[in-house]
Formats: C-alpha cells, structure tokens, sequence
C-alpha cells in the first residue's frame, strides 16, 4: 500500500483509541451483555498464570510452572492477550477492554488493505472508514468480548485469499492457514466465518489437474482422521478426565498436519502450484497451530456440539422446519441492520450495486458469494443474535460501501456520511453529541437498550423504519468505581448478600490479582491473610442489619455496578486489625445462606 494509506491508517487507529480511552474514563463496570463477567473471570485467571510463568523465570526455574488455565467452553488467545496487557499495565478491567483495541487496529488495517486490492485508494478509506465507525466493533470492544477477534482474523484471511490467486501461491496459503489457526485460538466460529470464503476462493481451480485432486484427497483423509482422532478423544476424557499437551492423541494430531505439510511441498516442487495443493497447505498449517490446544482439551468438543444442537434456530418437528427457518432469518436480518445507521438501506443499495461494477467483473462475484455465504450460515445456524452475528461486519462493510468507489461524487458523499455517523455511533454516548443529535431531529440509542441476548420478538426495531433513531455503542455507565475506594495492594474478601449470577467470581479474581500484581510490582511480600476491606455485593438494597451481625461498623462507602442491565449495590467496609479471626466464621456463614 502507498505510504500516504498508511499514515491514513495509522491516524484513523489512533482516533478510534482514543476514542475508547474517552469513553472508558467515564466507565465503571459496564456488562450489559450476560457472557461479559465469564469472559473477563478467564482473563483475570490468565494474568495470574502468566504472572506465575513470569515469576518461575525470574527466579531461575526453581518456581514450578503453572499448569496452563481452563478458559471454560472457549479457547485462550483473547484471554491471554489480556492477561498480558493486565501484566504489563496493572489487573483492571479497564486494561482488559484496552486489549481488545489491538484486534480493532488489526482490522483497520486489514479492511484498508482489502479496499486497496479491490478498488485503489479510494476503496482502503471506504472499508477502513466504514469498519472504524461502525457500531459493532466499538460495541463489543467496551462490554468485553472476542468479537473483535473474529473481526480482525476474517478480515486478515479475505485480504491474504485475494493475495493467494486462487489459493496457487505457496507462502501465502501457509500464511492464511497461520491466521486461521490463530483465528481457531479466539473462537471456533471462525471456521464457519473462513472456510466458506476459503473453498469459494479455491473451486474455480480445485480439479483442473491431477496433483489438485490428489492434494483434495487428502484434505479429506485428513478430515475423516480429524473426526476418528475426537472420537478417540472424548472416550478418553469419559475415561480418564482429560488429556495432557504431551499425550499420544495430541502427537498423533500434529503428525497428521505435518504430513500434509509435507506432502503439499512435495506436490507444489513437481510442477506449479494449484488450488488443491494450495488447499492442503492451509489446511495443514491451520491443524499445526490449533490442533494441540483443541486435541488436548477433548472435553470442549462435546458442549460445542450440545450448543449448536440447542441454540441452533432451526424447528426440527415435522411441519414447522420451513417456518421456524424463516422466522429466525428474519429476526437475523433485522439484527443484522444495527451495524450501522440505516445498515439495511445501505446493505442492499450496496450489493446491488457491486454486482453491477463491470470494472470488477473478476472479484466482485466471488466477493458476493462469499459474503452471502457467511451471512446465510449465521441466520441458519445460528440464534438471531448481536454478539454472534458482530463478528460478520467486514463482509457487511464491503458490500454496503465498496461500491461507492467507483465515482468520485458516491466516494464523497459516503465519506461525508460515514463521518457524521461516526460522529454519533462511536461518541453518542456524551452529552454534547446526543444534544446536536437532538437538535436535528435525531434520536441516539444505545445498542444493547435493543439487542441483550437472542431476538424472540415479534416485531422489528422501530430503527429500521425510523431512520431519525441511530444505534450507537454502549454508553458508560457510573461515574463511580470500586476500584477508586479500595487501595491496589490491600487484601479484600468478596461476600454477595444474595445470589450471585453466573460469572459474578470476576469481582474477587479482580481485586485479588490487582493486589498480587501490586505486591509484585514494588516487590513487596504478601502479608499475612488478614482482611483489609470487605464488600458486599447485592442485588436488591442490603438490610442494616446483616453488616452489623457480621461486626461492622460505620458507614460503608455505597456505590453501584451495572452488570447484565442490572444495577449491583455494593458497599465498601474497612475492617479493623482481629477481623478475620473474629469474624470469619460468621462470614462463611453468611455466605453459605446467602
């Protein structure tokens, strides 16, 4: 790319940094989507192990090495992303949404670099714009999650197809199949976003010679050994309880994916490079990466396959398929129109006009099937939801603005439009923003006020007729933070009042490795575990007289956390020297009939 793109890009990632280190500076604990405490309790889990590692290595070897953390049904990279950035800046919940940002600057430059292939300059500022402004990538970058991952990894793999010609270019096959592995390591729906535009991309030249189809051949011995390999696995794992980095079904995975490796170079040296080699060197880098972390947690193959089964919006009694079918595309569809601000008007002014660009009569068909591919396979397969379908907005830049490429009137008019929707997706949360909104006649709204969870209703948004009404991302929430009144190195024991949700465990995970980092970070020895401060934590406003049977006096520091659209009340007591071995008991108790 030209250097002045470059620059261009570099300066739209930094405003969109900072336009998230604005919002966070108004934001306490905002979790208005119900996975945001699970993801963040595997965060916080992977900066104390990484913390342990870096502890080991200072000390010489003679600290043993943790044992890698189970991140629940999800694989790790996300997690360890931002326990490593917990590390380095201090274990926050701040620093763990500052860490999905480097996904979001990967997928700026990835969209930028996919409009420079297909349409010049003037395509790289479309995409790169559109995908900076859009609602999804800042929405799911404030709540925590790894959509911003999936971004960046499908993005990164539609620029290197383009680069791969029909998948005949060695080195740039194996590196799509790095970016798919890692891509595998932020979330196994990966493989439902890449693998349709991977064999789209590779049929055009899939059987025009015998080496290709020998190379397909083992693409699908490698497929078939991949399912016996997880049969294996799961029996296994009923057996023994689970698998270990070093077992013979994890040597025998990455045998398999190295001998495709092998027999793929062996193919391509014979003569040049066709789309079935080229396929089975993905392939086989994809497995090489992935496959150890998937072969030796054998145990998350089978809820990802109870998932799908139960989540999937498909009505499988007789008579009620088609229907049950129909209504769930619907309802995805209208998810589908909050990626941006009259998403569905520019969706389908977008690929209408794409189809009609002769100019790219060689991509833009294989553009279109692609993205309709992904597109159908998420309202098939899965719940009309927000969080899942978020991770497809590069496929929907593309085709809602791509076009406007092609004249310098339409690229003006959408960058003028996309700066103004920007303006108000991105920053309506300030006040200032929503009051020039208002003085325009237009209404913000924040994205998780019409979307939280999967879409069952019956009637659509008013925002898709009602183009006065923009989606914006998620506003911050209290001003106040526990984290502002609880000192980093002071030890603080976590009591919920009455049921805590699922996922509630961050809390302490939170203020415990803010602490261990705090110690470790001035080098100070952890003190006797004598409780420093205590905090209740309850949904509903807590009696006056539980703090009291628990030997609490004065008055707490009151504040509130939104978590799930629900507003927590916590309050904050300093305990006095004794408490722990005075109060204990009756606080276990407490905790036992809470």
């Amino acid at each position: 790319m030209p250097r002045n793109l470059v620059y261009f890009l570099a300066l739209l990632t930094a405003g969109f940094f900072w336009s998230h280190l604005g919002w966070e500076s108004h934001d306490g604990m905002s979790f208005p989507d119900q996975h945001s405490a699970n993801f963040l309790t595997n965060a916080f889990k992977c900066s104390r192990v990484l913390a342990q590692v870096q502890e080991s290595v200072v000390q010489g070897g003679e600290a043993p090495l943790p044992r890698f953390p189970r991140t629940q049904d999800y694989p790790p990279l996300t997690f360890m992303l931002s326990g490593f950035f917990m590390n380095l800046f201090g274990a926050d919940v701040q620093v763990a949404r500052l860490a999905q940002v480097g996904f979001v600057a990967g997928l700026i430059f990835a969209m930028g670099r996919l409009g420079w292939q297909l349409a010049g300059w003037r395509g790289a500022i479309l995409l790169a714009l559109g995908i900076a402004t859009s609602v999804w990538p800042s929405q799911f970058t404030r709540i925590y999650s790894m959509a911003p991952g999936q971004m960046f990894i499908l993005a990164l793999c539609m620029t290197l197809l383009l680069d791969s010609r029909g998948l005949t270019r060695r080195r740039v096959c194996a590196g799509i199949g790095v970016a798919f592995g890692i891509g595998m390591l932020v979330k196994y729906s990966v493989l439902l976003l890449t693998l349709p535009v991977v064999l789209i991309m590779a049929l055009p030249g899939l059987f025009r010679s015998s080496r290709s189809l020998l190379a397909l051949l083992m693409v699908v011995f490698q497929l078939a050994m991949v399912v016996l390999l997880s049969w294996w696995g799961l029996l296994e794992v009923r057996v023994s309880g689970g698998l270990g980095l070093w077992d013979p079904l994890v040597l025998a995975a990455e045998a398999l994916f190295l001998l495709g490796v092998l027999v793929a170079l062996a193919l391509s040296r014979r003569g040049e490079s066709s789309s079935g080699v080229g396929l089975l060197l993905l392939a086989s880098t994809c497995g090489l990466v992935c496959a150890p972390w998937y072969f030796a947690n054998m145990v998350f193959w089978e809820p990802l396959i109870e998932l799908q089964v139960f989540s999937a919006p498909l009505d499988l009694d007789a008579g009620t398929w088609l229907l049950g079918t129909a209504r769930a595309q619907l309802l995805s569809l209208w998810v589908t129109g909050s990626f941006y601000w009259g998403g569905l008007a520019w969706l389908a002014l977008g690929t209408v006009m794409l189809a009609t660009w002769r100019e790219m009569a060689s991509t833009r068909l294989l553009l279109i099937a692609a993205s309709a591919t992904i597109l159908l396979a998420h309202f098939v397969l899965l719940v009309p939801d927000v969080r899942y379908l978020s991770s497809t907005a590069p496929v929907l830049v593309i085709l809602a603005f791509l076009w406007a490429a092609r004249w310098r009137w339409s690229f003006g008019v959408c960058v003028a439009f996309m700066l103004v929707a920007g303006i108000l997706q991105v920053s309506g949360w300030k006040p200032s923003v929503r009051e020039l909104a208002g003085r325009c006649g237009l209404q913000v709204f924040p994205l998780s006020n019409e979307f939280v969870g999967p879409v069952n209703r019956v009637e659509a948004p008013a925002f898709l007729f009602d183009l006065a009404q923009v989606p914006v991302a998620e506003s911050p929430t209290f001003e106040s933070d526990i984290l502002d009144v609880i000192p980093q190195g002071a030890r603080t024991a976590v009591l919920w009042v009455d049921d805590p949700p699922d996922g509630s465990g961050f809390l302490a995970n939170l203020l415990r490795d803010r602490k261990r980092a705090f110690m470790a970070r001035h080098g100070l020895r952890l003190r006797p575990p004598e409780v420093e401060f205590l905090v209740l934590c309850a949904w509903s406003e807590i009696s006056k007289d539980f703090p009291a049977s628990l030997g609490l006096s004065g008055r707490p520091q009151e504040l509130q956390i939104q978590i799930y659209h629900q507003v927590m009340q916590v309050q904050v007591f300093r305990c006095l020297p004794g408490f722990e071995a005075e109060v204990l008991q009756a606080l276990l108790q407490g905790q036992t009939e809470g």
